[in-house]
């Protein structure tokens, strides 16, 4: 776990691909004017976007993180009326035509680490603070917010597998790594289009990057530590106002065990063992019975009546003191992981990532050089 903690740690701090903005960094500086890397655009009245000061465009950021579960990489949540809904999907989120519930979903598991949560609170003051935004003075959406901390141990990604369509936007079929359930359910959708900007899912072994259906399992498992790239959205619906976290580039920097946690019980062959034979047990009111101790010597025993038992809540009292029972650590640990042995399956047609990749060790390397030279320049401010 220390491995994967320090894989993590270091992809908080560096992008893995040139263009990047790892998020933490942004974050830390976004109300320092003379440091900060981004602001937020307008776009529609229901709609605000994190950008990039240096290109004006959507700010592309970089994470890193655990995952906890996903659904189908390649089709989401989204099952076609005519087909069978694939293991690991529940019904009740099952999309049968093209609208805008239909998502590429990525769940990173935050137990031990709120760096998201964190900086998303960072950002959505920031967004409070703005005066044309939100100008109805609406309440943030509680759900996935944070704020209770029963909710904070995943981290959802998500981000559309359909767009509506613009007044210019015609139905074609120009992209190709789409699956062909989202093709034909935006052809027959008015209102619609493909979103052309699924999540790419990578391998990184050494210093080659490959996608993902060349690895075994060739899909995520639980406990892959993930490095990825996202944008962020602000939406204002008629109740409420929330971010969502778009995920990009996922790529794979360790590979997850994929084991759920085992609560089954050690087997004993039970019913092969004969009934409970009394024979031991001295019948007699308050008597003693013989006992061997193991040794071949018999030991006088007390047999304590029912009546002499410790009083329950004298246990319950005693559990709660020493920590061993009604534990918020113990209950939180034990939460039910429905779903999440189920993931994505392999894509193809993604083009090789590796001609982009950052050679995060060089980055090391090169701040420690300028550290050593005596600069304490604006990336020192920025820690």
């Amino acid at each position: 776990m220390d491995e994967a903690k320090d894989v993590v740690e270091k992809y908080k701090k560096h992008p893995f691909a040139k263009g990047l903005l790892p998020f933490r960094p942004s974050i830390k500086v976004l109300d320092t004017p003379q440091y900060a890397k981004i602001f937020a655009k307008q776009e529609g009245r229901q709609r605000w976007v994190i950008c990039n000061k240096a290109t004006g465009g959507p700010a592309l950021f970089s994470h890193a993180g655990l995952i906890a579960q996903a659904d189908n990489m390649e089709t989401g949540n989204f099952v076609p009326s005519d087909e069978e809904i694939p293991a690991g999907i529940e019904e009740k989120n099952v999309q049968r035509r093209a609208n805008s519930k239909c998502f590429y979903t990525y769940v990173l598991d935050t137990y031990g680490d709120l760096s998201l949560y964190e900086d998303q609170w960072t950002l959505d003051e920031y967004m409070s603070s703005l005066d044309a935004f939100n100008p109805g003075s609406l309440p943030r959406r509680q759900f996935l917010s944070g704020q209770d901390a029963k909710y904070r141990a995943r981290f959802w990604l998500q981000t559309p597998m359909f767009l509506r369509k613009g007044p210019n936007d015609d139905n074609s079929d120009a992209m190709p790594h789409l699956h062909p359930w989202v093709l034909k359910a935006a052809k027959e959708s008015k209102g619609f289009k493909g979103n052309p900007d699924r999540p790419r899912i990578w391998v990184k072994e050494g210093k080659k990057v490959t996608t993902i259906g060349e690895r075994d399992p060739g899909y995520l498992v639980r406990g892959d530590v993930v490095a990825f790239s996202f944008t962020v959205t602000y939406h204002i619906t008629g109740t409420n106002w929330f971010p969502q976290f778009h995920p990009a580039d996922i790529v794979v920097m360790k590979t997850g065990t994929g084991d759920p946690t085992d609560y089954s019980a050690p087997e004993i062959g039970l019913y092969n063992l004969p009934p409970p034979c009394m024979d031991e047990v001295d019948d007699d009111e308050g008597g003693s019975k013989g006992r061997n101790d193991g040794s071949g010597n018999v030991q006088a025993e007390k047999v304590v009546e029912s009546h002499e038992s410790v009083p329950m809540d004298e246990v319950d009292a005693d559990s709660r003191s020493s920590g061993t029972m009604g534990s918020p650590e113990v209950e939180g640990r034990q939460e039910v992981e429905d779903g999440i042995d189920q993931f994505a399956k392999p894509g193809e047609g993604l083009e090789d990532l590796t001609g982009s990749f950052v050679d995060v060790s060089a980055q090391e390397a090169e701040a420690s050089g300028s550290r050593g030279s005596g600069k304490t320049g604006r990336a020192r401010r920025r820690a």
